[in-house]
Formats: C-alpha cells, sequence, structure tokens
C-alpha cells in the first residue's frame, strides 16, 4: 500500500468508515508507511483511541489485544508491552501468543479479519515505547500460538458469521452466492443491490472505493449487504450443503433446547424457525418433538429477522435427516386438582366463560371510546359557533 493508501486507512478510522476498512483489510504496508503510522501514534492519541474503538469493525484479535494495551499505556495505567502486563502478551519473531488473564477482555476481542499484518503491529508497540525482554518469550509452546500469518485473508462471508451475534448463521458457498439463479427475485427486495452484492463477494466497487459516499448511505449499503446475506442464507440452507453445516450446530445445540418441561428433560434440540417475507417476525424455534413452535432463550437469535431462515428449513432438514426425528413424543399437558384430572367439558365451560368475559370488556371499552368520540365532537361544535 502507498502512503496516501495509509493515510486513507487512517482517516478510515477515525471516521468510522466500516466500508472502507472492509474494501483495505488485505492492502499491505510500506515500511515508509508504517513509519509515518508509528509517528501519527506518538502525537496523535485520538488516532489510537479510534483504532481501539474500532476493533470489532477493523482489526483482528491480535491487534485488539495489542491495541488495549496500547490505550492503557496512553493512560499511564501499564508500561506498553513491558513486564506486569495486564493480560500478558507476549511477542515472538513471526507470530504473537496471546495469554489472556483478565476475563472481562475476550468482550474486546474480535474474530473477523486481519487488517494489520505483523509489521503494523511491531510499528505499534515501539510508538508506545517499551518491549519484552527475552526471557518473556522462551518457554512458550506451539499449542498457545494463534497462528496467524500476515498473508491470511478473511472473506466478508467468515467475518460476518464470526461476529457476535451471527454465530447462528452458517457460511453460505461463494459459488452458491456467484450463481445468479440463486439470486432471483432478491434485486426487486434488497435496496442498493448491487453494491451489496459487490460488498459480500469483495468485488471492486467504484463507487464504494471512491470514498465519496456520505456516512448515512454507506451504513445503508451495509445493512443492505446483511440482508441480501441473510435472504441468500434462507436459500442455501435448503441446499445439501447448507443443511450439512447445520447438521453441525443442531447437534451442538447451536439453537437451544426445547423449553417444553418434558422436552428439557429430553434434552431435546431445536430448529430456527422464521417467516418467508422480510420484516414480519423474528427468528422463533421450532421443537420437533412437541411439534410446537417457541420463542427463542436467547435474545441474539430473535431479533435475527425470521427471513434470514424462512418457514421450509425444519421440516426439509427432518426429511433429509429421519434419523434425527425423536423417536418418543412430547406428553400432553393434563391438569389436575389434588391429583384428579380435569374432565373436558369443565376445561371447555372454564373457556368459554372467559371468551364471553373477554367480549364483554371489549364491548364495554369500545362503548366507552363512543362515548368520548362524541364528547369531543360536541365540544368542537359548541367552540366552533
Amino acid at each position: 500500500m502507498t502512503d496516501e493508501g495509509l493515510e486513507s486507512i487512517t482517516e478510515a478510522l477515525k471516521t468510522n468508515n466500516k466500508l472502507r476498512l472492509l474494501e483495505m483489510r488485505k492492502n499491505k504496508f510500506t515500511d515508509q508507511g508504517v513509519a509515518k503510522l508509528a509517528k501519527v501514534l506518538k502525537e496523535d492519541n485520538t488516532t489510537l483511541e479510534s483504532l481501539y474503538l474500532n476493533a470489532n469493525h477493523a482489526l483482528s484479535d491480535i491487534s485488539a489485544e495489542v491495541l488495549a494495551d496500547a490505550v492503557a499505556a496512553r493512560k499511564g495505567k501499564l508500561k506498553f508491552f513491558g513486564e506486569g502486563s495486564s493480560n500478558g502478551t507476549l511477542w515472538q519473531e513471526n507470530e504473537i501468543l496471546v495469554s489472556t488473564a483478565v476475563p472481562t477482555m475476550s468482550e474486546f476481542l474480535c474474530s473477523s479479519f486481519l487488517l494489520l499484518d505483523f509489521t503494523v503491529i511491531m510499528a505499534l508497540r515501539d510508538a508506545g515505547g517499551g518491549g519484552l525482554s527475552k526471557s518473556d518469550s522462551e518457554g512458550l509452546s506451539d499449542e498457545a500460538s494463534l497462528g496467524l500469518s500476515e498473508d491470511e485473508g478473511v472473506s466478508w462471508i467468515e467475518w460476518f458469521c464470526r461476529c457476535k451475534g451471527n454465530e447462528y448463521f452458517v457460511e453460505v458457498d461463494e459459488d452458491y452466492v456467484f450463481d445468479d439463479f440463486n439470486l432471483t427475485g432478491l434485486r426487486d427486495i434488497v435496496p442498493y443491490y448491487e453494491h451489496a452484492l459487490n460488498v459480500i463477494l469483495d468485488a471492486e466497487d467504484e463507487e464504494l472505493d471512491s470514498g465519496q459516499l456520505d456516512s448515512a448511505k454507506e451504513d445503508a449499503i451495509e445493512n443492505a449487504a446483511q440482508m441480501l446475506y441473510g435472504l441468500i442464507h434462507a436459500r442455501f440452507l435448503l441446499t445439501s450443503r447448507g443443511m450439512q453445516a447445520m447438521l453441525d450446530k443442531y447437534s451442538a445445540f447451536t439453537y437451544g433446547l426445547c423449553p417444553n418441561a418434558d422436552c428439557e428433560e429430553a434434552k431435546q434440540p431445536v430448529l430456527p424457525y422464521g417467516n418467508d417475507r422480510p420484516g414480519q417476525c423474528g427468528t422463533k424455534v421450532y421443537c420437533p418433538r412437541c411439534n410446537e413452535v417457541y420463542f427463542p432463550r436467547s435474545a441474539r437469535l430473535e431479533v435475527i429477522d425470521g427471513a434470514y431462515f424462512a418457514s421450509s428449513f425444519c421440516h426439509m432438514f427432518l426429511m433429509a435427516y429421519p434419523h434425527l426425528r425423536p423417536t418418543s413424543l412430547a406428553l400432553p399437558f393434563e391438569p389436575t386438582v389434588y391429583g384428579f384430572k380435569i374432565h373436558y367439558s369443565v376445561r371447555d365451560g372454564v373457556r368459554k366463560q372467559f371468551k364471553l368475559r373477554q367480549q364483554r370488556l371489549q364491548e364495554q371499552q369500545q362503548k366507552q371510546r363512543d362515548e368520548e368520540e362524541a364528547e369531543l365532537k360536541s365540544q368542537q361544535h359548541a367552540a366552533s359557533v
């Protein structure tokens, strides 16, 4: 990357330009550009703060951890990458070994792409003014290594599925997205369709790459990309590869257990269930044992648009894997009083009385509204006279 590109990415971090960061995530830095970035970090604390605050969108696990120490160092809380570092960040020649001692630090880690390569992170370390002694890196096992090389790149689809709250999605094959037949009809539903598709496929987009779009439109395109991916995701789930990916999540209880007391005791996992039209409802869960649909226990799953899973997947999944159908059904609930079952006629009578009470209440409310409207009209008429 040229020095102009480095300045562009620094400005993007300052202005929280997420799409610009996505477009530049695989680029490299020149030695001269690294030196300039180090100088900027020394002189401008705002840049460093911005890097840290944008970690979930712009940086990898490693750089988020590194910048956490950098920000703390700037505030005088600890020696930057020196002895006694709060999260025990350790450095080696071409890889970084991270040992997190603070449990809450995991909230700052992201599982997205590696924007800054090792050389740049070393420049950040030098900008903070510290370093590790040689003894700090001795005795480290290879198992502790994160194994991220500077040449490793992560696609937008991988980044999106690794974000917190998106673990319920599976990674759609890019070959599936490239096939226009699989996207039939989505152009009329998703705004900024072409831009959104370019974001998903990491394709070049002259308008986005120019950096001349305002932040409102960039946010709209990013939301459109997520919406487009969700609708593609619902179609991909009906393919053999999609069902195989969902089988792994179903076996790992990713979507939780059925809240029915009998099913919960049997540890019955549930499947995501939604609506075929976007914006109608959030995602629900379907239990194949009691054949009921429930609100999910996870709030993050509930806020996902139900159209991203649609209504056909659950039944297609059980048809594709018939051995997953429960051998025993859930026992229906039997109301009892002092151990005696309540006769169905009593239950029917209670239901009828409840419906009558509801009907009377609605009639009273409607009568009260009519009286208030009549009184308001009479007051308006008197005022006009």
